[in-house]
């Protein structure tokens, strides 16, 4: 009897689109809210602004909720053949031991989430065989992975490389390229979903409060209302 060895491979996604104005955090993601309190309550508008309680959680939260739908979408994706194989397996460990980077500074870079997976070596031959069968994984290769100007590519962009080496030496950003490359040539889509299923399952109002500054000071808009400070009010 064959026992197939399970291996622990760390994975992310390029497509994460991090937290510096991104579907996940902008500038104005608050605006329609503060509006919406500025008129319930009688309070200038330029009075109301939202600030977060827990951002860290927050970014925990939403890097746990697109990396489920991630792997989620990998095995939905992937044909049965593959996902009904005795030996497929291709899961998330334990979501609490996500790991969030942010950079420094965003000029060159963005946040970057990490999970850790169960699978087999079984498995990861089944993904790279299929993918790299798959129509336009060519031109996906010379459009990523192409260095330019401005852009060192540390990941290969030929073909033949990406099919003779074996899935064992696929250092971690080629795996998550491989990844990544399977989903998008599968369905074109499936990172805007993913994203917006993300941003959906999320709320960031969870994660903020209303605040209100006035005289210099800033004050809970909720305590706020109970002092008499009608002079703030809008005419």
């Amino acid at each position: 009897m064959v026992i197939i060895m399970s291996i622990v491979k760390e994975i992310g996604s390029f497509r994460f689109p991090g937290f510096y104005e991104s579907a996940f955090s902008y500038a104005d993601e608050f605006i329609d809210m503060e509006a919406e309190l500025a008129n319930e309550f009688n309070i200038k508008e330029d009075l109301i602004h939202y600030e977060y309680t827990d951002f860290n959680k927050y970014e925990i939260d939403v890097c746990k909720t697109f990396m489920e739908l991630y792997v989620d979408a990998i095995n939905d994706l992937l044909p049965y053949d593959i996902t009904d194989h005795k030996d497929f397996k291709f899961e998330i460990i334990d979501l609490d031991d996500i790991v969030v980077i942010s950079p420094k500074y965003y000029n060159f870079s963005t946040d970057k989430c990490f999970c850790n997976i169960e699978t087999n070596r079984t498995t990861l031959q089944m993904i790279k065989d299929h993918t790299l069968k798959l129509n336009g994984v060519e031109k996906y290769l010379r459009d990523h992975f192409t260095s330019c100007d401005g852009f060192i590519s540390f990941i290969p962009n030929n073909l033949g490389y990406w099919k003779s080496l074996d899935i064992c030496e696929y250092e971690e950003n080629m795996l998550i390229a491989l990844l990544d490359m399977f989903l998008e040539l599968s369905d074109d889509e499936i990172f805007r979903d993913i994203t917006y299923d993300t941003e959906e399952n999320v709320c960031r109002y969870e994660y903020a409060e209303p605040m209100v500054s006035y005289n210099g000071k800033e004050y809970n808009l909720y305590d706020f209302i109970e002092l008499d400070l009608t002079e703030v009010s809008s005419e």
